[in-house]
This record gives C-alpha cells, structure tokens and sequence, in this order.
C-alpha cells in the first residue's frame, strides 16, 4: 500500500530534518578547524597500532581483581599483626613498674639478709 503524503506533510518533514540557518551559522568553518589542530599535530596522533602495546580493558580487569585479592590477603595479615600486639600489650611489664617490683625485691633482700647478685 502506498501511502499518499501531502506537500504540507513533505514541507513539514523536510522542515524537521533540516538544519536551520541558525544551525548552520554554529558550525565550525575551515578556519576555525584549521586553528584546531594542523597536520603536523595529526602526524604525531598515535595511530591503532601505537596503542596495541598498551593496556586493555580486559587486562585492566584482571590486574584489578589481582590487586584486591592482594589487598585482601595484605588486610587479613594486618588484622591478626593488629591481635597480636593486641595481646602482647597485655602481658608488656611496664619499666615503672619493673623497678618497683625491682626496689621491693631488693628491700626483702636486705631484711631478710639474702646477698643479691647484682
């Protein structure tokens, strides 16, 4: 079935495709492409084989999924070295308090008239 359109219809839809002259009037012109970048700046682009040799998405990946296992073996041993001083503090004799415990020894020492090493 063909389907009959009117000029009003064709007009309209010529309209809504095409740029206006205010359309136009926004676009760059050649000088103002040429102020962008010359040939010699075109030249020294890399091209799709420069870019092979470096990282791809994929590789990215798989780099990032090793680093977390990483940071999560690095954060497990950090947690139990953190238990561990954790622990040690509270078995850690303080040297104020092993120089008291020195002067009283040394003072039972004397009344009990025990000759010290030191």
């Amino acid at each position: 079935m063909a389907n009959n359109m009117t000029i009003e219809q064709l007009a309209e839809m010529i309209q809504k495709t095409m740029a206006s002259k205010e359309d136009l009037n926004m676009m760059a012109s050649k000088e103002d492409l040429n102020m962008m970048a010359s040939k010699e700046d075109l030249n020294m682009m890399a091209s799709k084989e420069d870019l092979k040799p470096l990282a791809r998405k994929e590789d990215v990946e798989v780099l990032r999924k090793d680093m977390n296992a990483r940071l999560d073996y690095l954060d497990a041993r950090v947690g139990r070295i953190e238990a561990d001083i954790h622990e040690l503090r509270d078995e850690v004799v303080y040297r104020h308090e092993f120089e008291d415990v020195l002067g009283r020894v040394k003072y039972l020492e004397r009344k009990l008239g025990i000759e010290s090493g030191v």
